[in-house]
């Protein structure tokens, strides 16, 4: 259970909360300043970005609800209650992508251009909001002895592994090579032209980070001992490769 850091009165604070409203500072700013090098208004990118958020925090919830079904079909008032942690990462990429989609379709904007500008600073973001689980105590891997090893209390260890305290701080490792892809993005866009794959450019990047980090995870959803998470990134690897082949064929 989420542990707020500040509370007046009975407003809570939590610093999951806070680094995800830091993420989201981010994108704004990314999106303003970067929009006139897809030829997008700052006010379509903005509007943009504002329904993929929306659609993002429904698809997030909706694959947490999911992958934990059994749980909130004994308690379904609970798969309401945001504030007390449960987001599905790849729930929020694909909310985001259909709410891009949807804005695009509706004022009649390119969907490419929002979709190659919107989705590489959510490496940084979601870097950023990785950092939230370590004081969620969440998103962590098996024990561990290394000497970045990650202290869990005992109240917050799966059943199965009560005799240890110390885990893989999978989260961390997922943060920085989010934090390393999106340097790679940056460093390397002009002279590689990955403002025009941003969208593949990420597709490739994250699903090749979540397939590594998933080696490294506990707690990840399975459907007849098959990772969901894997399947999930493993299409988004094809699908960003398509997208490098397709653009270069045009």
């Amino acid at each position: 259970m989420p542990q707020p850091f500040l509370q007046v009165g009975p407003v809570k604070i939590y610093f999951y909360g806070v680094l995800i409203s830091l993420s989201l500072v981010f994108l704004y700013s990314y999106a303003k300043k970067n929009s006139k090098n897809y030829s997008l208004s700052s006010q379509s990118a903005l509007s943009s970005l504002a329904y993929s958020l929306i659609f993002s925090l429904i698809g997030a919830r909706v694959y947490h609800i999911l992958d934990n079904l059994s749980y909130y079909n004994q308690f379904p008032i609970e798969a309401f209650f945001v504030w007390q942690g449960g987001l599905g990462i790849f729930g929020a990429i694909i909310g985001a992508f259909f709410g891009i989609l949807l804005y695009s379709l509706l004022k009649k904007v390119k969907p490419l251009s929002l979709l190659n500008l919107l989705f590489p600073p959510l490496l940084l973001a979601q870097a950023i909001g990785r950092a939230g689980n370590f004081f969620n105590f969440e998103g962590f891997g098996p024990p561990t002895s290394l000497p970045w090893k990650y202290y869990v209390p005992v109240f917050e260890r799966p059943l199965e592994y009560l005799s240890f305290s110390y885990f893989h701080p999978t989260f961390f490792y997922e943060a920085l090579l989010c934090i390393f892809a999106f340097v790679i993005f940056r460093s390397f866009k002009k002279k590689f032209s990955l403002e025009e794959k941003g969208f593949a450019f990420y597709l490739v990047s994250y699903g090749l980070i979540r397939l590594f980090s998933e080696m490294f995870r506990i707690d990840t959803w399975q459907v007849s001992n098959i990772r969901v998470a894997q399947v999930l990134s493993l299409v988004m690897v094809i699908a960003g490769f398509y997208l490098f082949l397709r653009k270069r064929r045009d």
